[in-house]
């Protein structure tokens, strides 16, 4: 038992519980007040008990005046309320205060006799024995925040701050705590948050050297998140100067790994680079917009970091450096991933030629999965593999041809210039693969084109014509012109009849000893002109025929046939 010396005539025994919260669906504790001779002696009555002892952090409150002992006195959440005969106060049960005193406005002979506390309205009664008065609490934990900070009570401070100074000015002073405890990353938290100047923030985990970069890292990201949109400028600063944090960190961490050689802190070190650079990355992806490329890629390769700089020139979209980054390093498959992975059509104009002489096949499927392209600007590109190719070379590997049939064929491309580029790779391709000592009647039937020959032949057969005038969109002449250079006879052959130049279309098939191919044309001749009038040019078919019977007669010896 406690034993409290006092000789009062009576005493009061009063209890506060807490209203109940969104959180707390009933009341964990409440207060206790025994109205005793020498003070109020209080505590806190846990629900339920959780010890033999029913009383916890129990004490005696001393009375305003030593020489005076209230006659009676009610609990609120944070006060002891005591009546004495002349006046009525209100002490703090927190730092025992005395905060607030009133004389009552008692009439002669009026005796003041008691106070209670109606918990339904929340407000106390005064009684004597004249009158009823009612006493209204308002704002009473107001100041509470204040005496929980100089208690050093953060958390509790933090709760009961009701403005925007107050919380900082709390925040503040647990930024300090936290800092001279040695806990920085807790302090740069709260630090961020407080009303404490950051030069003074700064050059604090300045000073502290190495030992307050992590804290200031933490700091300037903690300010970074809360400064608004529409502080560019700061947030710029803030940014740049991060990024100079992460990067000098990981360099740091590469330095130590480097000399401890095989000790076993290696493995923790280098986990926390690559959380590092993990965590930089995400920075990037973050505050991306809050960065100045030129600068931001000056201080990376400053740093010597080739992987965050093409990390950090993709998340902001600069194909242009990562590509030129990759063909420096003659990285080539890594390019045309690049140029895959972006939809800026004028880089393929500008990197494909050097890709195309170095992986033909891989830029030409990327061209392909891009239909935006236009074929003229990439004949740059499409002209560097022909340099390349060797008179061994088969045909399929020319990868500028395969493209241009894509564009002739498939996407039905009516571009001159495209349709004469094919086929003058098609003609000189050919050309490169055959012996120029040789003549195609000296290995094969004259009728039967060399193998060198058929694509060429294949595209003058099949190649789309202008609807419009039934002519193909490359240039005949052009076409005649680079054959003949060539001595591409049977293309030749097929040109002139594409001009309705029969009898030399004739005449060469018959100078090349292809006579099969000179009847062909005869015919042709002759459906030609009898499309043309219902009568026809009876006169050539007779040339035409005449010039085939000479041959047959004078070079084969076959009067029969």
């Amino acid at each position: 038992f406690i034993e409290i010396p006092g000789q009062l005539a009576r005493s009061e025994l009063r209890f506060y519980t807490p209203v109940p919260t969104l959180k707390d669906s009933a009341a964990t504790s409440r207060q206790l007040g025994w109205l005793t001779g020498s003070g109020a002696y209080r505590g806190t009555v846990p629900l339920p008990p959780t010890s033999d002892n029913l009383i916890d952090s129990a004490s005696l409150l001393h009375y305003p005046s030593s020489s005076d002992v209230p006659i009676s006195m009610c609990l609120s959440e944070f006060h002891f309320i005591f009546l004495f005969r002349d006046r009525i106060c209100a002490v703090s049960n927190l730092d025992e205060r005395l905060v607030w005193e009133e004389n009552l406005p008692l009439k002669p002979n009026e005796t003041a006799l008691g106070l209670t506390f109606d918990p339904k309205s929340g407000t106390f009664w005064l009684f004597t024995d004249a009158a009823l008065f009612e006493l209204v609490v308002k704002d009473e934990d107001r100041d509470v925040w204040s005496v929980y900070l100089k208690q050093d009570s953060y958390d509790l401070a933090l709760k009961y701050s009701k403005t925007a100074p107050h919380r900082a000015q709390v925040y503040s002073a647990y930024a300090k705590h936290q800092f001279d405890q040695g806990n920085y990353i807790a302090a740069a938290q709260s630090y961020a948050q407080s009303a404490t100047s950051f030069e003074q923030i700064t050059l604090a985990f300045l000073d502290l050297g190495e030992q307050g970069r992590d804290g200031l890292r933490s700091y300037l990201y903690a300010r970074l998140e809360r400064c608004g949109k529409g502080e560019l400028t700061q947030r710029m600063l803030l940014a740049t100067w991060l990024v100079e944090f992460y990067l000098s960190k990981i360099n740091t961490l590469d330095d130590i790994i480097a000399s401890e050689g095989a000790s076993h802190d290696v493995e923790n070190l280098k986990a926390e680079q690559s959380f590092l650079e993990d965590e930089l990355r995400a920075f990037f992806d973050t505050y991306k917009a809050n960065l100045d490329k030129k600068t931001v890629y000056d201080m990376i390769l400053n740093h010597g970091r080739e992987d965050v700089f093409i990390y950090y020139a993709t998340v902001v979209g600069d194909f242009e450096k990562v590509l030129e980054h990759h063909i420096m390093d003659e990285a080539w498959l890594k390019a045309v991933d690049v140029l895959n992975r972006q939809i800026n059509v004028d880089l393929y104009y500008r990197f494909s030629p050097v890709l195309m002489q170095h992986v033909p096949k891989e830029i030409v499927d990327s061209w392909l999965r891009q239909p935006a392209l236009d074929p003229i600007k990439l004949i740059p590109a499409l002209l560097q593999q022909q340099n390349q190719l060797t008179p061994q070379s088969p045909l399929s590997s020319n990868q500028a041809i395969r493209y241009l049939q894509h564009v002739v064929f498939t996407a039905r491309s009516t571009s001159p210039t495209i349709h004469n580029l094919l086929l003058t790779l098609l003609v000189t391709s050919s050309a490169k693969r055959d012996n120029p000592t040789a003549t195609p009647a000296a290995t094969e039937p004259p009728s039967i084109p060399a193998e060198s020959d058929l694509p060429l032949l294949r595209f003058l057969s099949t190649a789309p014509v202008d609807p419009i005038n039934a002519r193909p969109y490359y240039d005949l002449d052009y076409a005649l012109r680079l054959c003949k250079q060539h001595n591409r006879l049977q293309a030749c052959v097929h040109i002139y009849a594409k001009m309705a130049m029969w009898e030399e279309s004739v005449d060469l098939a018959l100078e090349m000893g292809d006579l099969e191919l000179a009847k062909v044309n005869c015919e042709r001749a002759t459906e030609d002109a009898t499309t043309a009038g219902a009568s026809g040019d009876e006169g050539l078919r007779k040339r035409l025929w005449l010039k085939v019977a000479k041959f047959v007669v004078q070079e084969q010896n076959d009067i029969k046939t």
